[in-house]
């Protein structure tokens, strides 16, 4: 045989018939989830004439390859690894500039020639060795997220640190504050050591000047934000990415939702309403309605008046070919109500891998059982790559234990309250 109990191995594709295709194999779906690039072989079924592989190592079931399937996997070499070659190519680069600068066989014109070359490389190889790790003093930790010091003015949602203030009753000094939301003139607030609203930058009552300001931005990316050389960042699935932007929208609606209470003025679309209506700041906003359409795949946000009438209103419709998320679409609707930009939230990935909590449909035609135009909520995985749902018995109408197996998946309709896993 090819392969052992054991093995690491890629598969390419999935030919055993009666045991679905590539695209529908649970394990390595979970294997790409966990950011795992193989599967173990498990074992060799003689019946079947096939290779068993799962995500896990000694796991006793697993799906079913032939072996024109698999291929075997290489580890790939560490980032430290990567960096010790780079490395080197760069001392011998150095070295090699040397020696033709003392070379006495080359004229003037041929050294010149061959510095230039050798140093336009140097540079090239040189920029693929990670920069010096970032100051650590440069970067501080608030509500549970990392954030990098910057030379700008604040801006909604960084993390400012005063360095002096006239009104230390109201401000500490070298203590991190959420910068959020805007004044009734549109000046960027954040509340204080009292919970009350106070202008970032002020020249009457705190004499808070940009330069009495550090300004901290929020570290967005893979791996930590000081990471030292050889550290590995881990390859997200397409999955992982989704439940990301999943989070990220929880966030940003409970951040813009809570900056509009009791304040006229947000930036973005609202700041410009007092232009148009002068009376606009004499009213305040007491909360964010969703009314929220799963079958129409549609989220309206309600930005009200402390009167209950309505300030502004933003709505979300998914499109037919993406997968409805609650989340997504609330944080689509609310920017959009803001006047904020949410291409993020509009282009965000699509799952395309099936977990428990998805709505899915089936793949089969309108006379079979598994039909396209049925829905199938995913309680839980079964031990043969499927999953059961909860939908009732088309013939009983009471709860079923029925469970749909992958070659019957269709595709993926909700994943609101999908289980994605984490990167690990």
């Amino acid at each position: 045989m090819k392969f052992q109990v054991g093995d690491k191995v890629v598969p390419i594709n999935k030919t055993v018939i009666g045991y679905g295709s590539l695209d529908r194999s649970n394990n390595w779906r979970k294997a790409k989830e966990k950011g795992q690039g193989f599967l173990f072989v498990s074992k060799f079924d003689e019946e079947v004439n096939a290779y068993v592989c799962s995500y896990k190592k000694n796991d006793e079931y697993g799906d079913y390859f032939n072996e024109i399937d698999l291929k075997n996997y290489k580890d790939k070499p560490t980032k430290n690894q990567r960096i010790t070659a780079l490395e080197s190519v760069v001392k011998d680069l150095e070295q090699k500039i040397i020696d033709i600068r003392n070379d006495y066989r080359y004229d003037l014109k041929q050294v010149e020639t061959r510095i230039k070359m050798l140093e336009f490389k140097l540079e090239e190889q040189t920029k693929l060795i990670p920069p010096t790790i970032q100051s650590v003093e440069e970067i501080i930790e608030f509500e549970g997220n990392r954030y990098r010091k910057v030379d700008r003015e604040a801006k909604d949602g960084d993390v400012v640190v005063f360095k002096k203030t006239a009104k230390p009753e109201w401000v500490t000094v070298g203590k991190p504050y959420k910068a959020c939301g805007f004044s009734f003139n549109g000046k960027l607030e954040f509340k204080d050591d009292l919970g009350e609203d106070c202008l970032v930058y002020d020249g009457f009552q705190t004499k808070h000047a940009i330069d009495d300001v550090d300004v901290y931005e929020l570290i967005e990316q893979d791996g930590p934000p000081y990471a030292p050389i050889g550290f590995e960042t881990v390859e997200k699935s397409t999955n992982q990415q989704r439940a990301e932007i999943i989070e990220k929208a929880k966030k940003f609606v409970e951040v813009k939702s809570e900056c509009v209470k009791d304040s006229p003025y947000v930036e973005g679309g609202i700041a410009r309403k007092k232009i148009e209506n002068p009376n606009f700041y004499n009213y305040t906003t007491v909360e964010v309605e969703f009314i929220i359409n799963q079958e129409k795949r549609t989220v309206v946000s309600l930005v009200k008046f402390n009167d209950g009438s309505i300030m502004t209103k933003g709505v979300a419709k998914c499109n037919p070919s993406d997968v409805f998320n609650e989340h997504i679409g609330k944080a689509i609707a609310l920017g959009r109500a803001l006047g904020l930009d949410v291409s993020e939230f509009e282009n965000a990935v699509q799952p395309n891998e099936i977990v428990v909590g998805m709505v899915i449909k089936g793949n089969e035609s309108e006379n079979r059982f598994y039909r396209k135009s049925r829905k199938f909520t995913l309680t839980s995985e079964t031990d043969h790559g499927g999953f059961y749902y909860k939908e009732a018995s088309e013939y009983s109408g009471e709860p079923s234990n029925d469970y749909i197996l992958s070659f019957q998946f269709g595709d993926i309709l909700n994943d609101t309250n999908a289980q994605y896993e984490e990167v690990k």
